[in-house]
């Protein structure tokens, strides 16, 4: 399931006219408008609520938008599951080892979580920085939400990849999203009928 689907190829003109070969979004609104994936687990909990002696700080997700039109999703292991009924999207997670039996319940829901840990990495940069490794992005210029990212995590992703020059995407992120597309609009039409119907009727 997809909620707003990205405007891609308005996305992929601007990246190409200004040699960007990955989008970074890191706030909880852009990565669901790149992604579908809303979840309230890592958007109002903070990571010392899970883990004691952890920072006051909301778990990390990202959407990677690569030059080819490629969308990754990155997020932790145990909010992963809000996104198993996401489609067109490559999910790669990160968190603590687990040991998951293979064994147990053979539904849609045990099998997409013990796929996601088959790749799970230790940590959000490790987990982004197998994305860009994975879309060929080892070099060049990438677009950040500079506002959003942790400033570890983007220290981490610099150490990575030198040869990758890290620019602040939000305006770059806002003109993608300023024009909608055609299936946008047709949602947004929909969205605003429902709310009409429910107002009036």
């Amino acid at each position: 399931m997809r909620g707003i689907i990205p405007n891609v190829s308005r996305a992929r003109d601007y990246m190409e006219r200004h040699g960007v070969r990955a989008v970074l979004a890191s706030s909880p609104t852009n990565v669901a408008y790149f992604t579908g994936f809303e979840c309230w687990l890592y958007e109002k909990y903070t990571e010392d609520v899970l883990v004691i002696g952890a920072q006051r700080a909301r778990k990390e997700a990202f959407s990677l938008l690569a030059e080819s039109g490629d969308i990754v999703l990155v997020t932790d292991s145990y909010s992963s599951l809000f996104a198993w009924e996401l489609v067109g999207v490559e999910l790669l997670c990160y968190g603590s080892p687990l040991a998951v039996s293979g064994k147990g319940s053979r539904s849609p829901h045990a099998r997409f979580f013990r796929d996601a840990l088959s790749s799970q990495k230790q940590t959000p940069a490790e987990a982004l920085a197998a994305a860009l490794r994975l879309r060929g992005v080892t070099s060049g210029k990438v677009a950040v939400e500079a506002d959003s990212i942790r400033p570890e995590t983007l220290r981490s992703l610099k150490r990575e990849f030198p040869r990758i020059e890290f620019l602040d995407g939000w305006l770059l992120i806002r003109l993608i999203r300023m024009a909608k597309s055609e299936t946008e609009v047709r949602l947004l039409t929909s969205a605003a009928r429902v709310n009409e119907r429910a107002l009036y009727q």
